[in-house]
């Protein structure tokens, strides 16, 4: 008896999406941790905070902008799952583009995030607003980018199907 894995059936592969999404939230994050904090200041864990206060609420915003587990693990959770959900997303909308069209409509796609994330939602989160910089245009042209890449890596890799027959 042969069971077949998702990549096996036509269309989207809906684990390889997901694979890209947490890829692509991980190189965003490790970015943002690096680059906000070396060129337009401030602290490491301020990308962080400002995620955590979507669910913790504004109190865990700076000051003090110092390490704090529950907050720290409360905005990555968030984060990869966003970046999660965004990563199915856009692994829908390529799945049928070729590579170079999928990292460029992945990179498109990550200025839209941006515009969509520091624009439309600081509505009701505010706080976004302050992050406006070009760091994070950046930080979300890459998460695109790496999205479609990893998405186009993933999914066109064939996978071994599940078999209970040696």
């Amino acid at each position: 008896m042969t069971t077949r894995s998702d990549s096996d059936v036509p269309g989207v592969s809906w684990s390889a999406a997901a694979e890209a999404g947490l890829m692509g939230g991980v190189v965003y994050l490790v970015l943002e941790l690096i680059l906000v904090p070396l060129f337009v200041g401030g602290s490491v864990w301020s990308v962080l905070r400002m995620i955590a206060a979507i669910v913790l609420g504004r109190g865990v915003l700076p000051p003090p902008d110092t390490f704090d587990v529950a907050v720290v693990l409360t905005g990555a959770v968030l984060h990869l799952l966003l970046a999660t959900l965004y990563g199915l997303v856009l692994s829908a909308m390529i799945n049928r583009a070729g590579p170079g069209v999928a990292v460029l409509l992945g990179a498109m796609v990550g200025l839209v995030l941006y515009i969509i994330n520091y624009y439309v939602f600081t509505a009701a989160f505010p706080w976004f607003a302050s992050a406006r910089t070009w760091v994070t245009v950046f930080t979300h042209l890459v998460f695109g980018f790496v999205v479609a890449w990893s998405y186009k890596t993933v999914a066109g890799t064939p996978r071994r199907a599940w078999t209970l027959e040696r």
